[in-house]
């Protein structure tokens, strides 16, 4: 029953963090040289830098998802979820906590610390266990082969708040700064194919969906996702889904009929969704969003629609905040609890340039590499958003393509072209 269930993914939720650290433990020191020696600690080792160890970790850990995922898809109520996800989340820190503390305690520790500080830079050298796996999301687009939008804008985005990315390509365009000259759909087999390959190796924290193109991609992703017992459930049922649409030329990147597809089977799995003001339109049968009021009308409607938030961006209305014609144009977008169904405004000026393309894909997975990075949603969004203005802002003098719509210089933080 379901009480038993949740009594056995608590224990889970405190046995992941004791084997990951022993596992963490026993290869550190293997790799040190430490298992050449006779000492008493030899057999400890050996054993928790096994492979065999790993794999009875790994399992414990796919079991744990797989218990969640049934709970969550027996739960209807989002208060219960959330507040049954936050007790699990303190239950695995305290967890950490515990054991971490018993190794400092230990004799020498103290010592050994000072030693693997050298080493590893971190104030806890413990908690080096956080870099061996980095930030991870999957991202099951379309490819841009101008590189301004879709997966390659995704890939730089992430890389450049530092996440790693995997890709499941879901359809191949040719376009460039004039517009979309083609779209050849990925068979929807060879879609799951590649998520299934990288998550049963690589797993990862965060989903972020873009351009599917068709009713049969979108149904099929849907499906790979909510597979109760599959075994590629590696992941933290976070998702970002960015419902493309339209291209910034105007050309159709999503089938009519696949519309229905995203609401009924993507937005129920995403916990954020992040439409621009265009497709909030479609998404809502072409109601008309002219104003901060109707875009915060717009985002409770789509949250209805079971996405935990709901980002709606507000660059294509030039004339938000400004209230006089001297005014500074502001970007305004709106960020909606699907909970509670409070909205919040993030405001920025608007900068005057072509070179947009690409933007809604850059801040979807820039809000993506935050959430796998471990920030809330609200963080996630306000750091999302500088780091998108900071890439529009330093790409205004770029000569990239001859047409209207140019990149964005998603390298701004490190390099000055």
């Amino acid at each position: 029953n379901a009480d038993a269930t949740l009594n056995i993914i608590q224990i889970l939720v405190a046995m992941v963090p004791c084997n990951r650290l022993y596992q963490w433990l026993g290869s550190t020191l293997e790799k040190g040289g430490a298992k050449e020696t006779s000492g008493e600690y030899r057999s400890w080792i050996e054993e928790y830098s096994s492979q065999e160890f790993r794999n009875h970790t790994e399992k414990i850990e796919s079991l744990l998802d797989s218990l969640c995922v049934k709970v969550l898809s027996e739960i209807k109520s989002q208060e219960i979820i959330s507040s049954w996800l936050s007790e699990l989340g303190d239950a695995y820190i305290q967890a950490m906590e515990h054991e971490l503390a018993f190794f400092e305690q230990q004799p020498g520790m103290q010592e050994a610390y000072a030693k693997l500080n050298e080493s590893t830079k971190n104030e806890n050298p413990f908690l080096a266990i956080s870099d061996l796996i980095p930030p991870r999301i999957l991202i099951v687009a379309g490819s841009d082969s101008g590189g301004g939008a879709g997966i390659q804008a995704d890939i730089k985005a992430a890389s450049a708040l530092g996440a790693f990315s995997t890709t499941a390509v879901a359809a191949l365009t040719a376009q460039n700064s004039r517009g979309v000259q083609g779209i050849f759909p990925i068979p929807i087999d060879f879609v799951k194919q590649q998520m299934e390959s990288v998550l049963l190796d690589f797993g990862t924290d965060v989903i972020k969906t873009g351009m599917l193109a068709t009713k049969e991609i979108v149904t099929g992703v849907a499906t790979q996702l909510k597979s109760e017992h599959s075994p590629i459930e590696r992941w933290r049922r976070m998702m970002v889904c960015d419902p493309v649409m339209v291209s910034t030329s105007g050309h159709v990147l999503l089938e009519d009929s696949a519309i229905e597809s995203v609401k009924r089977e993507l937005f129920p799995l995403s916990t954020i969704v992040t439409p621009n003001i265009p497709e909030a339109s479609l998404l809502l049968g072409n109601r008309k969003i002219e104003d901060i009021q109707s875009m915060k009308d717009a985002a409770r409607d789509l949250c209805a629609m079971g996405p935990q938030w709901v980002y709606i961006k507000g660059g294509h209305l030039k004339n938000l905040g400004k209230a006089n014609s001297g005014d500074e144009v502001k970007a305004i977008d709106i960020l909606c609890n699907g909970r509670t169904g409070e909205c919040k405004e993030y405001i920025s000026p608007m900068i005057e340039t072509g070179n947009t393309h690409g933007t809604g894909c850059t801040l979807a997975s820039s809000i993506s590499a935050l959430l796998a990075r471990g920030h809330t949603v609200e963080e996630a969004v306000a750091s999302a958003k500088d780091y998108v203005s900071g890439a529009i802002k330093a790409s205004v003098h770029l000569q990239l393509g001859s047409g209207p719509q140019g990149p964005l210089n998603h390298h701004w933080q490190n390099y000055k072209w």
